[in-house]
């Protein structure tokens, strides 16, 4: 992903940005869905999904330190 490359899509869903702080992203799913993703420097580390007014960990797309 190009470095000023507006994110639109992730996993197949329209992405909407909700909040971002440095290099740190929060989108939201666009659908019906009630999924979110971090992205940090342009790429997804944690999907979240909300079930019954808690937000889960959906997956983690790779180690954050290493």
């Amino acid at each position: 992903m190009g470095r000023f490359e507006k994110i639109t899509k992730i996993d197949g869903y329209e992405v909407t940005l909700v909040s971002s702080y440095n290099n740190m992203e929060v989108y939201k799913n666009t659908g019906d869905s009630g999924a979110l993703w971090l992205v940090v420097q342009g790429q997804v580390v944690f999907s979240f999904y909300e079930e019954r007014g808690e937000m889960c960990v959906s997956e983690e797309y790779r180690e954050l330190w290493h």
